[in-house]
């Protein structure tokens, strides 16, 4: 069972990383990352704070995605502390069983300093290992220049924008649409 299982662990500055998969005690660490995710106003999908039901049962479906090797998903500590997680969720239509969609999310203190690069790489090759995925898409908002250019450095190809495809609080942001070979 790859509950709880450590996957990699670092120290920077000073400061002791664990990746590992999540697990049903990590409940209130994620919803303490997710909400403050949402305060931070970051470029991700989520905009409303998850209520502590809500967070239960999305880290259900998620350990029964992970059981069923239809996804990876990872947990980031940072000296005990959840400050962030990253995915790959296989695709749910039969055809498109080899691809997996990537998904990224850092505290504020937990950014800048290599650990989402890491995490990135640490979560694509487990993707590779445990879903057996032959290529990873993810979309990311045109303005987020950093998260651009960490997928950019991490191999992903732009191969096209959805204009206005995402609502972005009160305002429309072009879509950003990436996909990494992994084969």
């Amino acid at each position: 069972m790859l509950t709880g299982k450590i996957v990699k662990q670092f120290e920077i500055d000073g400061e002791k990383i664990v990746f590992r998969y999540p697990r049903m005690s990590d409940l209130e660490g994620l919803l303490e990352l997710v909400n403050a995710i949402v305060d931070d106003k970051a470029m991700v999908s989520s905009q409303a704070k998850k209520t502590k039901k809500e967070e239960r049962m999305w880290l259900l479906s998620i350990l029964k995605n992970i059981k069923k090797k239809e996804g990876v998903y990872l947990v980031v500590e940072m000296n005990g502390k959840i400050v962030g997680n990253a995915a790959v969720e296989r695709h749910k239509e039969p055809a498109k069983k080899h691809v997996g969609e990537f998904g990224i999310m850092l505290r504020k203190e937990a950014r800048g300093k290599g650990i989402g690069e890491k995490l990135l790489r640490c979560v694509i090759e487990e993707a590779k290992k445990v879903l057996k995925v032959k290529i990873i898409t993810l979309e990311v908002m045109a303005s987020n220049k950093v998260a651009l250019h960490l997928y950019e450095k991490c191999g992903f190809k732009v191969i096209g924008t959805i204009k206005s495809g995402v609502k972005y609080y009160n305002r429309y942001e072009d879509d950003i649409l990436m996909v990494l070979p992994v084969s």
